[in-house]
């Protein structure tokens, strides 16, 4: 885990800051000062991931929120904040097949938009699925190594602005190629 940004406001956030699942012990990396004023906090996380493999849906915890708790989440999405994670010192990526580009993190969530039988609603993402890309070359090395991390995050039930049970979910899948991370 790292950090929660925006591009609309200047205040970075830690990302168990934020109510999130919490990881069974946190565990964080000695940081610099300057590391600790961006608020690059590198910590572990509850997401339990192995090489090449999969898991479908499965539930990573259950959280109770209040109207505060869902009132902060609703400022984060209108503030357009995004999650930040690393695998193996990659930063997490998010592809836009529609628009043909990549960008790095995941948003928090999002609002509905106006077109929407019920619109204008926040939707928190709580679900996400994460593809690690990784290359084998038994003449170069032994074992894999990770060279890509894509996040898809979804939102599996669409009505986020009243208080109660979160449920959040994690799919894992592994992808061969896509890259060239070779040393």
């Amino acid at each position: 885990m790292n950090k929660v940004t925006s591009t609309k406001t200047q205040i970075p956030y830690e990302y168990y800051d934020i109510p999130f699942c919490l990881p069974p012990k946190r565990r964080g990396e000695l940081e610099n000062l300057g590391e600790v004023l961006a608020g690059d906090a590198i910590t572990n996380s509850p997401y339990q991931l192995e090489m090449k493999v999969p898991k479908a849906c499965v539930k990573l915890c259950a959280k109770f929120y209040s109207d505060k708790d869902m009132r902060m989440f609703r400022d984060l999405i209108d503030e357009e904040y995004r999650v930040h994670w690393l695998v193996d010192s990659l930063p997490a990526a998010v592809r836009n097949d529609r628009f043909n580009f990549i960008s790095r993190g995941f948003p928090i969530g999002f609002v509905t938009p106006s077109t929407y039988t019920d619109p204008n609603v926040h939707c928190l993402y709580n679900h996400v699925r994460i593809i690690i890309k990784y290359n084998e070359d038994p003449a170069l090395f032994k074992g894999s190594r990770i060279v890509g991390f894509e996040v898809v995050p979804f939102s599996v039930k669409h009505r986020w602005d009243n208080k109660g049970e979160v449920s959040f979910w994690v799919g894992v899948e592994g992808e061969e190629g896509g890259g060239e991370r070779r040393a």
